[in-house]
């Protein structure tokens, strides 16, 4: 047994599971208890997405939430077939590409009466008044959903490990079929209580203690913090970052080069790419060091596939505020639609 599927197993609370399905339609609906036991065997995470967070996660409030988001994308037509590529998926960072989706679905759905999922194309075809838009939906993912899971095991070895990597500098972790081993490697030396409790020990000493990081990845640390700031050592993690703007530009064309030739956009017209860069902190950063300084966003190359971009960092508990619309081709519907709301910005 790899060492993440021991501690998923010691950690995912099943009772919790059934309990909670009880009180979420949509989420009871749509899932099941046999989809989430189908993940337990499966590498590289041993979990299902959401089986993980109702056995693992204390706020029920994220639920009602993520259930009412379910419950109006469900409405829309062609969402079974949508659906289906989500449901049974045993990837840690699904959930974020179809909180996304949800969210989406859900914005443009409560605002206008004739919106679908399109399942032959881009995500969404949405039927305004300004003209009819297709709606591509991207999480910029990268190697940020592995952190995430092993941020959230760490949190339940110890509440004090933190997982770091430099701002605005390349980050990189085994992906594919490297996951499985490096998350066995490094999880493994926690098998053995000693071990961390001789960190502990350390760290009532002086912290940050670094932890052991297997090979393979790129700008990765692990750490244990101490109780007593007295003792904290600046010397032991030398903060540094790089060019936030140069990571900025970086950020948006992986995203938008990762999508450009995707799901059939060339000929879907208009479309709109809809980025959500919530798993990158990086990028909300140097987005709110831009908007400080009055910094203009990136240029965007649209290429001859996309009409227009939508970013936004959008957390489950939010709308997608502060989000920035930028169109390649003029005029786009999505702009005029967005200026009748007058909800977005246009960028």
């Amino acid at each position: 047994m790899k060492a993440q599927q021991t501690f998923v197993e010691r950690f995912l609370d099943w009772n919790k599971v059934h309990e909670r399905l009880k009180n979420y339609n949509s989420i009871r609906k749509y899932y099941g208890e046999d989809i989430f036991h189908s993940c337990s065997d499966k590498p590289p995470y041993y979990c299902h997405y959401i089986a993980w967070r109702l056995g693992t996660w204390h706020d029920d409030h994220l639920f009602e939430i993520f259930d009412s988001l379910l419950g109006v994308a469900a409405e829309l037509p062609n969402w079974e077939r949508e659906f289906s590529s989500f449901k049974a998926s045993c990837d840690f960072a699904e959930y974020w590409s179809l909180l996304w989706q949800l969210q989406v679905g859900y914005f443009f759905a409560t605002k206008e009466n004739s919106v679908s999922w399109n399942p032959d194309g881009p995500d969404l075809e949405v039927n305004t008044k300004e003209g009819i838009f297709f709606v591509e939906c991207y999480s910029f993912r990268k190697s940020f959903g592995i952190e995430e899971f092993i941020r959230e095991i760490f949190s339940h070895l110890d509440r004090r490990i933190r997982v770091v990597h430099r701002s605005y500098m390349p980050f990189q972790l085994p992906q594919n079929k490297d996951t499985e081993g490096f998350l066995n490697d490094l999880f493994s030396p926690y098998l053995d209580k000693a071990f961390i409790e001789k960190k502990r020990m350390e760290a009532k000493k002086s912290y940050p203690i670094p932890l052991p990081v297997p090979s393979g990845s790129k700008n990765f640390h692990v750490f244990l913090e101490g109780e007593d700031i007295d003792n904290y050592d600046p010397t032991v993690f030398v903060s540094f970052t790089g060019d936030p703007e140069r990571y900025l530009s970086d950020a948006i064309d992986k995203a938008v080069g990762n999508k450009r030739d995707s799901n059939q956009l060339r000929g879907y017209r208009p479309n709109v790419l809809a980025i959500n860069y919530l798993l990158s902190s990086d990028y909300q950063t140097a987005r709110s060091r831009h908007q400080q300084l009055g910094i203009e966003m990136p240029s965007i190359n649209y290429g001859t596939t996309l009409d227009a971009v939508l970013l936004a960092a959008c957390g489950i508990d939010q709308e997608l505020s502060h989000a920035v619309v930028s169109a390649g081709h003029q005029p786009h519907p999505i702009v005029a639609w967005l200026k009748r709301h007058g909800m977005i910005s246009n960028g």
